[in-house]
């Protein structure tokens, strides 16, 4: 029972604290929101066009990547002859979807990029 008089009177005291504080600074406490708010602001619109480059360079690098593999699959059957037309079918059939999925989430990805690209340029420009 202690325990429960004691907790609600640390809250009430730390509510009035707040309260007062805040009462007292509230010009810098609104000017400290202000700044956080606009720093959010600008630091989310960085963090988005980063992932999204990134996004961009991870499917290139797969789409390399698969036309090396469809390279080397075709060289494994037609050139030297190890693995069989029916592998080979099930393997191209693989790398092409993945291959038709990348062709058609790259523009998409890259869409999105050049509308952030193209909004801080906007900003960017003295008027």
């Amino acid at each position: 029972m202690e325990e429960i008089s004691t907790e609600a009177s640390i809250t009430s005291s730390l509510k009035k604290n707040v309260a007062n504080f805040i009462g007292r600074n509230w010009f810098y406490v609104l000017i400290f929101l202000i700044f956080i708010s606009i720093g959010a602001y600008f630091g989310y619109k960085k963090f988005r066009v980063r992932l999204l480059r990134n996004k961009v360079a991870e499917y290139l690098a797969k789409q390399s990547s698969l036309i090396f593999l469809i390279k080397k699959t075709q060289k494994e059957r037609f050139k030297e002859g190890k693995i069989s037309g029916l592998i080979y079918n099930i393997r191209m059939k693989k790398y092409k979807e993945k291959m038709a999925q990348i062709k058609r989430e790259l523009p998409v990805i890259n869409a999105r990029l050049n509308k952030f690209l193209k909004k801080q340029k906007k900003e960017n420009i003295p008027k």
